[in-house]
């Protein structure tokens, strides 16, 4: 809606007068929005109430996009004709009632936008304000051309899901079995689904954002508009958590649909019954898992990937102060992490991109320990997680405590205790996202396998110690896990499969002569192409990307899959605290965190025996 020359912006005087809030009584405000028809001006009130009355106005909490419409719209509060985000006025337009008043709360106008200190003291409420309302409503945007077909093909999906799962009294069970590993379906969706629509619809703007991840989980239950369609909350969130489950039989490639998979991943919040975090099946997320499931959502503010992926009442160190340094906001929500959770388990999602020869680390003003979880994923230039199963510091743990990790009057720095098992001397090249395809895999194998080099000519020989099963192992960072469902008929456990999969490559090896290298590349093209071997191919791109090979020298091991940002001279080091071995990069003073990696033989608490049999001491590492 155009601009009306009378109008005016929301007058901030009158917030801080008429409207002041007071905040050691929590204190919000609601907005009573009069009734009307769809082409007449909308018109509201505001109220006070506070949220230590339990007889305070019942009131519906708002979940919008204000980034779905740009520009300005105009609505009337208290009789002014008052400026306020487009998407703003567009929600309150199509959620007020025909007959009667509606109580709403919506954040654009219920929260001093412009004052700081307001929107700090309001977003340390947001946890209680969704709570405490009686449902939330999603405002999705008008209708098109799309929104009937993608709602019938919703509640297609729905029934059935509601049918394979006892009406969703079984979800649950279906979707993550006795396991508890998510388990991907063999068989496909119902007819008549119309995909185009159904992705259509999944892209807009809301399934991006993630403030509306919390909105939808705090309240009691929800209700989703689009124009004038509407749907369950619970029914759209489980419904786009079985299309995951049968992702393997889609007729697209869900993996390129965000708005589709953040959807699965708010139902595991939204389902309180059923979904992966509720009461009654789940546990309590830590702060870093919340951090690396909402990863893929966007805000516009970057201090908010703390305070909107938490969604619970933080320590004070992370109270909302939206003046406080970016750099120490992430410094300290790492640190609540590592307290929360009693070890080093964070650091697995360090990450710092290759930027140039000499300078490959991150902006010197960011602790090197403050993970990638505060950056949306980069599927192009990160690695994917290594397995979580590994103990490196298995007999090491009683050397470890958060006391000590957390102790510097420094807050930049860690202190923790550990190994040192070696130095990086020779470090191949970042195996990019060209280690997808067939021929790069071939290309690595025959590499490694064949030639027994890691980068070049020069480092010829220096994988010779290493058997074809030990460099196959690093190259799947141990593990040959394939989230896609077994091949019809197969029946040996994933480990002969590997087996067999090594013995076959090692026969190439021993049959052909390095130089022969289009005989070999021909021979490991059948191995890679063998679908009976597709879970080993997969676990190898799985793996490599984004990593590099290493070897070391003047320690305890020898062969590792390490970070892009591994350079000759970096060390390897198993800390008390952390499953995973880690790189770090020794500094003037103490070692910069580079990141995890695997270590060919030291994955399972081996380090600890090097202790006992007197070949190595425990020492301190700053970490800055």
């Amino acid at each position: 809606m155009s601009r009306a020359p009378e109008s005016q912006p929301i007058d901030r005087r009158r917030y801080g007068a008429q409207y002041c809030l007071d905040e050691c009584r929590k204190q919000i405000r609601l907005l009573v929005v009069s009734p009307g028809s769809h082409d007449t001006i909308v018109a509201c009130d505001i109220k006070i109430c506070s949220l230590f009355d339990e007889g305070h106005p019942r009131y519906e909490a708002v979940s919008y996009a204000w980034s779905h419409v740009k520009g300005e719209g105009v609505i009337l509060v208290s009789g002014d004709r008052t400026i306020v985000p487009a998407a703003t006025e567009e929600a309150l337009r199509n959620l007020r009632y025909l007959d009667r008043p509606r109580t709403l709360w919506l954040d654009a106008i219920c929260i001093d936008q412009e004052n700081t200190e307001e929107r700090n003291q309001q977003v340390a409420l947001m946890h209680e304000i969704y709570k405490k309302t009686t449902r939330t409503v999603v405002w999705l945007g008008k209708a098109d051309e799309s929104t009937v077909g993608a709602i019938d093909t919703i509640k297609l999906i729905h029934n059935q899901m509601c049918a394979e799962t006892d009406y969703g009294k079984k979800l649950r069970e279906v979707l993550y079995g006795q396991a508890n590993i998510f388990q991907y379906s063999t068989t496909p969706l119902p007819e008549g689904c119309d995909f185009t629509a159904l992705r259509s619809f999944l892209r807009r703007t809301w399934f991006g954002r993630l403030w509306v991840v919390h909105e939808v989980a705090l309240g009691p239950c929800g209700i989703v508009y689009c124009g004038e369609h509407e749907i369950s909350l619970i029914d759209l969130m489980r419904t786009a958590i079985w299309i995951q489950h049968k992702q393997h039989q889609l007729p697209f490639d869900l993996d390129k649909e965000d708005g589709m998979l953040n959807a699965s991943y708010m139902s595991a919040h939204v389902d309180h019954d059923q979904g992966w975090f509720s009461a009654d099946h789940g546990k309590k997320p830590f702060l870093a898992d919340l951090l690396r499931y909402f990863r893929p959502f966007g805000v516009s503010e970057a201090r908010d990937i703390v305070w909107a992926a938490s969604g619970q009442p933080l320590p004070s160190s992370l109270t909302p102060r939206y003046q406080k340094p970016l750099r120490e906001v992430l410094r300290d929500t790492t640190r609540v992490a590592i307290q929360e959770s009693g070890d080093l388990w964070i650091l697995r999602y360090v990450d710092h991109e290759v930027v140039s020869v000499s300078s490959n680390m991150p902006d010197e003003t960011v602790p090197s320990w403050v993970p990638s979880l505060f950056r949306k994923p980069n599927q192009e230039k990160e690695p994917n997680p290594l397995r979580s199963a590994f103990r490196a510091n298995k007999g090491l743990e009683g050397s470890h405590s958060v006391e000590g990790v957390l102790g510097s009057s420094n807050e930049d720095l860690l202190i923790a205790n550990g190994l040192k098992l070696g130095t990086l001397n020779a470090v191949g090249p970042v195996l990019g996202n060209e280690s997808q395809s067939i021929p790069r895999v071939q290309e690595l194998l025959h590499r490694t396998l064949a030639q027994k080099f890691v980068q070049a000519d020069s480092f010829a020989g220096s994988l010779s110690s290493f058997t074809t099963h030990d460099l196959v192992l690093t190259l799947v960072g141990g593990s040959t896990f394939n989230p896609s469902p077994a091949q019809k008929g197969e029946c040996e456990p994933v480990a002969s499969i590997f087996n067999e999969f090594v013995a076959v490559l090692d026969a190439v090896c021993q049959t052909n002569h390095p130089d022969r290298s289009d005989d070999e590349s021909y021979t490991f093209a059948n191995t890679l192409e063998n679908a009976r071997f597709a879970r080993c191919v997969w676990a190898i791109r799985y793996a490599c990307t984004n990593r590099r090979l290493f070897t070391t020298q003047g320690g305890q091991i020898g062969l590792g899959l390490g970070p892009q940002a591994s350079q000759e001279g970096d060390v390897v080091c198993v800390l008390a605290g952390s499953r995973m071995p880690m790189v770090l990069r020794p500094a003037a003073t103490g070692f910069r965190v580079v990141g995890p990696c695997y270590v060919h033989g030291i994955m399972q608490g081996e380090a600890a025996a090097m202790i006992a049999e007197g070949r190595i001491d425990q020492e301190q590492f700053v970490l800055r």
